[in-house]
């Protein structure tokens, strides 16, 4: 039978009138054309058959906290007004819906339920979406026309979606994370068919009572973690990726135990696990490359420890009170952790991350990293990190520079000092390592640099570099700014010495030897190999202007062959220079 206005309105007011009762209609309900039906705050009604909203009808619950219960369909040409009101759907036959809808809470829990969108509408969600149906009978979300999709959007609304089956669907804003859930087809936008697990440690893992757990889950799900008795040990959120991290705060019971991960009701992956008051045999990670309380100046350095073989070796930094990039950032009530990379320990239980992996993570200042394996994890280590930092360079050899002196300038010329722009344990000047390496740890500010050394000059003329090189603004006395980065910045230098040659020795059959020489301006190059009994080995005459033979640097290779093309023999020989009315030597070796 058909409810039309007069008898809705009926059940309204009864409903009005008698609080949080229930009202039973047996048939299927229809608002007709023009007409408004308004449903009372607080109550429900329960339509066993279809609820139809005819063209310019309106179905108005917006006086709140309503709950309309259905059987059948729900068929909308008209206005449907939700504020608070709850709707669920109910029963085993297939529900159809029509028009563009937006529901407040949406619900059904009817394992087997099938939904007929109407394709090209969009059904929205502002409050709770809750649909939940079992392994052996999915909930089936489907279009009335195949092939044609239905939209489903969600406005940042609460989620409980368990077992349902997807086709013909665009989820255009919101992501919906769906658990135990099948993707048949079709489906675009936001869906995401995601499972709930526990991927470290792996089943089986010995772990202390307060293990370090990772998983995946949903986007920005709230995940559970509970022990064989069903006791909450931990709780985390998942990041923008769906990874999760969790310290466990509640110590688990030693023994024989276990952790199943949780998205309020919905039970992810169960892992066995033993539990101990103490790991040994080096079940705990341990970083051993570097010393909490060493600064990082110039070269990056690997960060190293041991584990026990075979192990997945997680590399973290944390922060105190900071907001990080969220890219698997993680939280408890001390530190944010924010996962960086991870590696297998070899077979001896021995791990590495190189500059490369985690030196983009690096602040200036203080910078706090773990590792973990095995459910479990490392002491902290805490390192100072410089900026500016880098290479001190030859800039023809590409070869590092040691005891260079560099200094840091304010920009307005003044030398920054020790406590002031600088730690107070800087030094200005400082001697750059066996490595050419230098490092500051200055505030932020604008500043430039220079640096002396025999028999090279700052900054170098070059301007190309290896790749190798980190070359910015800075690395050739330009001003640059400190902020939050660190700042990677190799200083060239160019060799003062008019002329020499390298390698030396040097072995023809592997390799060229470089003769490099400066020229003021264009000139009439020319150039002779002897052999150190005065026989002439090779020449070269170059005309003014032409290739190694420009104002500037020039780098003319030579393969260690003599004039007649043959490889020259193990010894000595010299090399004369004439160019621009002056004449230089250099003497080199050759050894095979």
């Amino acid at each position: 039978m058909k409810l039309h206005k007069s008898k809705l309105i009926l059940i309204l007011f009864l409903l009005s009138t008698i609080n949080s009762q229930l009202s039973t209609v047996s048939a299927s309900v229809t608002i007709d054309a023009g007409e408004t039906a308004v449903l009372a705050s607080g109550e429900e009604i329960v339509i066993n058959g279809t609820l139809t909203i005819a063209n310019t009808a309106t179905l108005d619950t917006s006086a709140g906290s309503a709950g309309i219960s259905l059987n059948g369909s729900w068929l909308n040409s008209g206005t449907y007004v939700p504020l608070t009101t709850k709707v669920t759907f109910t029963g085993t036959e297939i529900s159809t819906i029509t028009g563009t809808n937006t529901f407040y809470d949406l619900t059904c829990t009817t394992a087997g339920k099938q939904f007929s969108f109407e394709s090209g509408k969009e059904q929205t969600v502002t409050g709770a979406l809750t649909l939940t149906g079992t392994a052996a009978n999915k909930i089936l979300l489907r279009a009335l026309t195949t092939g044609t999709r239905w939209g489903f959007n969600m406005k940042n609304s609460a989620q409980h979606v368990d077992y349902i089956d997807v086709k013909d669907s665009s989820a255009p804003a919101n992501i919906i994370n769906c658990y135990h859930s099948v993707d048949s087809g079709n489906n675009a936008g936001e869906w995401k068919f995601v499972s709930l697990t526990i991927d470290d440690p792996v089943s089986g893992t010995t772990v202390n009572t307060t293990p370090v757990i990772f998983g995946k889950a949903g986007a920005h799900d709230p995940v559970t973690l509970k022990d064989k008795d069903g006791l909450s040990v931990a709780t985390t959120s998942a990041d923008s990726s769906g990874n999760y991290f969790a310290l466990v705060s509640t110590p688990i019971a030693a023994g024989a135990n276990s952790l199943t991960a949780y998205i309020e009701t919905i039970q992810g992956q169960s892992i066995d696990l033993t539990v101990t008051t103490s790991l040994t045999g080096g079940q705990t990670p341990e970083i051993l490359s570097l010393a909490t309380g060493e600064t990082i100046i110039g070269i990056v350095p690997t960060i190293s420890g041991k584990s026990t073989p075979g192990a997945s070796v997680n590399l973290l930094k944390l922060s105190v009170l900071a907001i990080l990039p969220s890219v698997a950032v993680f939280s408890d009530s001390t530190y944010r952790y924010e996962l960086i990379t991870t590696t297998t320990a070899d077979t001896n239980g021995n791990f590495s991350f190189t500059a490369d992996d985690y030196k983009d993570y690096l602040t200036p200042g203080v910078n706090r990293f773990i590792v973990t394996a095995n459910g479990a994890r490392s002491s902290i280590l805490a390192v100072n990190v410089a900026t500016p930092i880098g290479i001190i360079f030859d800039a023809v050899k590409n070869q590092p520079l040691a005891n260079a002196q560099v200094s840091l300038y304010r920009s307005d010329g003044a030398l920054a000092q020790p406590g002031v722009e600088l730690a107070s344990t800087d030094t200005n000047p400082q001697t750059a390592g066996s490595d050419g390496s230098y490092g500051f740890v200055a505030n932020t500010g604008d500043y430039y640099l220079t640096v002396q050394l025999p028999n090279y000059s700052y900054p170098a003329t070059r301007n190309s570099f290896t790749s190798s090189r980190n070359i910015i603004t800075g690395s050739k006395m330009e001003t640059f700014n400190i902020g939050s980065s660190i700042l990677y910045m190799d200083l060239p230098m160019d060799p003062s010495e008019s002329f020499s040659c390298y390698p030396s020795p040097f072995n023809p059959y592997q390799q060229n030897i470089t003769i490099q020489y400066y020229l003021d301006k264009d000139a009439e190059v020319d150039i002779a190999v002897y052999d150190l009994l005065g026989n002439l080995v090779k020449t070269w005459e170059i005309n003014s202007g032409a290739q190694y033979a420009r104002r500037g640097l020039n780098q003319l290779p030579w393969d260690g062959r003599s004039g007649s093309g043959r490889v020259i023999a193990n010894g000595g020989y010299i090399v004369l220079l004439h160019a621009d009315n002056a004449t230089k030597k250099f003497k080199i070796l050759v050894i095979e």
